[in-house]
C-alpha cells in the first residue's frame, strides 16, 4: 500500500503473507542525488536543492541496510548477502537503451520466517519520525516555540499475521 501525506510524502508498507524461511530483499532505486547516510535508525537525506528528502525503511525482522551508487557499495550496516557480482549490477539506470549513468540503490534484505513487514518512509517537508519496536509514528514539527508537534500518521511495525489485501483503510496509488 501507499499513503500520500498531503505534501509531507508517501509511507509505503509492504506486507509478505505465506509460511516458510525466505531470504527477502526490499531495492528502491532513487536519482543519483547528493546524499548522505544515517545510521542509527538507518536513513538517507537526499539533496533537493536547498531541500531534502529523507528515505527510511523499517522491517519487521531484524535487517541489514544497504546503499549502491554505480556499482560501489557506499554503506552496509553488517555483513550483507550481497555478492560482490551482485553490487556491480546494483547502482545504475539506462535512461535509455545503451546509456547506463549512475543511480542510488537502497536496499533493506533479512533471512526470515513470514509473515515479514517491511516500511517505507519518503519525507519531504516539516516532518519527524518516531520510532520503536511496534510503531512508526510521523509528526508535523511545530514552528512557534509554542507550537507543538501534532501527529499524522501512525503505523504497526509488526507482520500482518492474516493480512487483507489490501489492508482496509489504506489508499492505493
Amino acid at each position: 500500500t501507499v499513503q500520500w501525506l498531503a505534501g509531507r510524502g508517501w509511507v509505503i508498507i509492504d506486507d509478505l503473507t505465506g509460511a516458510g524461511e525466505h531470504h527477502l530483499r526490499l531495492h528502491w532505486l532513487a536519482a543519483d542525488l547528493l546524499f548522505e547516510v544515517r545510521e542509527s535508525p538507518f536513513h538517507v537525506l537526499f539533496a533537493l536543492g536547498r531541500s531534502q528528502m529523507t528515505w527510511s525503511m523499517y522491517s519487521s525482522a531484524c535487517a541489514q541496510a544497504s546503499v549502491i551508487r554505480g556499482g560501489t557499495r557506499i554503506f552496509t550496516n553488517s555483513s550483507s548477502t550481497l555478492t560482490d557480482d551482485e553490487v556491480n549490477l546494483l547502482g545504475w539506470e539506462a535512461p535509455t537503451y545503451g546509456e547506463l549513468r549512475p543511480a542510488v540503490s537502497l536496499i533493506c534484505e533479512t533471512q526470515a520466517s513470514l509473515p515479514v513487514k517491511f516500511v517505507t518512509v519518503i519525507l519531504v517537508q516539516d516532518s519527524k519520525l518516531e520510532s520503536n519496536n511496534d510503531e512508526l509514528v510521523i509528526l508535523h514539527r511545530g514552528h512557534e516555540s509554542s507550537q507543538s508537534d501534532s501527529e499524522i500518521y501512525r503505523t504497526s511495525l509488526l507482520p500482518e499475521t492474516n493480512a487483507s489485501f489490501p489492508p482496509a483503510g489504506a489508499l492505493n496509488v
